[in-house]
């Protein structure tokens, strides 16, 4: 067991004064300050089951970090040596009051890697801890604490339960996640960062003129004059899904046009996974009725040209996948879509359109803002585990080498990995993080004086600035 002081700062302050001490078994633990300290324990859940009546609150209508969505990818994606990494906190009472929603795969090299669910090809965004809120801070380091005992073996006999943590599309802004990382790094953990494709968000007005004038005058004019020739005389028509029964032919349309335009750019497209197309059959089958989820597709003059498949969160209109035909680029149908999309966000009264990850030119085009995401390994402390990563890093190394000199002068060098320091840490902990996680931090105060506190890496080099690709350049 663990108790936690309160204390301000507490995430990155160096190990031996970050305040948590180990009870073991005694009672009556007292603080600093003199009052009893809470003691919050860790453990594995056996399954989605057990967490049913504590998650779907958490997710508070963000249909990303839903366990239904969690649930749904893993019976999809789950392979044979897969095993769930549901790691929760308990309060005294044994409520639950955090989660860690992961799972562990075998890695022929690395050994045990625990990474997030929904991962991979679902590309699934907005990932991040499960966290009561009340208990945010207390939270975060007793699930700390419980993957440094699993990665020692505490909980298994001295068979450690994972080597490597591996997470993409984590945001460089405060939120849980980085939270958590602060603590690994603090206790002497490995942590590795490499850029990740942005997040894209668009905060909107509240009518169409008012959007207008936000983007360019060429923009705007294009945009005016597509909705002049097709909107208002009537050559676009919506043809939307609301139940199970018009759903299958709108998504077959969304399928086609999507593999359509992907297939003529060289492209297998998203939806030849087969895993993919029934996982997201399946997503749809529930939440399309529900009203949480939005397919439709656009006709011009009796041809569909253009379909998008939306997740409607509470505050945000996710638009997770898209099609359109490449043969009606006469008519802009991408452009078609996109002003439908906006101006119906716009009355349904959504205070932001998420384009999710991805650094596709027309987001900036539409004013979006970008927020610069990692990818983040943190290798566990084992010397089994470190000497894989190496071992790893230095085959990277090499593979990197070699394409940059495959290369044009002219071309973009891949990003390499990079070591992680407290410093650059404190940096994105001090900067606002996009939606969702700006809606549940608690921390942005005592990020922001950290970002002033002086730190290096465990070996003692400076942090490194972050590659020019993190930022958003003109577009």
């Amino acid at each position: 067991m663990w108790v936690w002081p309160k204390s301000p700062g507490f995430l990155l302050a160096p190990a031996p004064l970050c305040g948590m001490v180990k009870t073991g078994t005694e009672k009556g633990a007292i603080a600093e300050s003199g009052k009893p300290m809470e003691v919050l324990t860790s453990k594995l859940a056996s399954g989605f089951r057990e967490l049913e009546g504590v998650w779907a609150p958490w997710s508070s209508g963000q249909r990303l970090r839903s366990p239904q969505w969690a649930k749904w990818w893993w019976e999809h994606y789950a392979e044979g040596r897969d095993r769930l990494f549901l790691l929760q906190v308990q309060d005294p009472s044994g409520a639950c009051v955090g989660l860690l929603p992961w799972y562990r795969r075998r890695h022929p090299w690395l050994g045990w890697v625990l990474r997030s669910l929904g991962d991979r090809e679902v590309a699934t965004d907005h990932g991040d801890l499960v966290l009561d809120p009340r208990w945010a801070g207390p939270a975060i380091a007793t699930l700390a604490q419980g993957l440094i005992q699993h990665a020692r073996g505490v909980a298994r006999k001295g068979q450690p339960v994972w080597d490597l943590i591996h997470l993409e599309g984590v945001p460089c802004g405060a939120c849980h996640l980085l939270w958590l990382v602060s603590r690994l790094l603090t206790q002497g953990m490995e942590v590795w960062y490499r850029p990740d494709q942005g997040l894209w968000q668009l905060s909107l007005p509240s009518n169409w003129q008012d959007y207008l004038a936000l983007v360019s005058k060429n923009r705007r004019k294009k945009l005016r004059r597509l909705s002049r020739e097709f909107f208002q005389p009537g050559r676009v028509q919506l043809v939307e899904a609301h139940d199970e029964k018009t759903l299958w032919k709108v998504f077959d349309h969304l399928v086609c046009l999507h593999q359509k335009r992907w297939q003529s750019a060289g492209q297998k497209g998203c939806f030849a996974s087969p895993r993919f197309l029934q996982f997201h059959k399946q997503v749809l089958r529930h939440w399309v009725p529900q009203g949480s989820a939005r397919v439709f597709v656009l006709h011009v003059d009796g041809k569909p040209v253009a379909a998008e498949y939306q997740l409607r969160d509470t505050k945000a209109l996710l638009l997770y996948q898209g099609g359109m035909d490449p043969e009606a680029s006469a008519c802009s149908p991408g452009k078609l879509a996109l002003i439908h999309t906006l101006q119906w966000a716009m009355e349904q009264g959504y205070e932001l359109v998420d384009f999710l990850r991805g650094d596709e030119p027309y987001k900036g085009h539409l004013q979006a803002r970008r927020f610069a995401c990692v990818k983040l390994r943190v290798i566990a402390p084992g010397t089994a585990s470190r000497l894989k990563a190496q071992l790893w890093l230095a085959a990277h190394g090499l593979k990197h080498h070699l394409i940059s000199r495959k290369k044009a002068p002219s071309s973009p060098s891949p990003a390499s990995w990079r070591r992680l320091s407290l410093d650059l840490l404190a940096q994105w902990l001090s900067t606002p993080a996009p939606y969702p996680w700006n809606r549940s931090t608690p921390y942005q105060d005592d990020s922001r004086a950290a970002a002033g506190t002086e730190s290096t890496v465990a070996d003692g080099s400076a942090s490194r600035p972050m590659a020019d690709s993190f930022s958003p350049g003109k577009v």
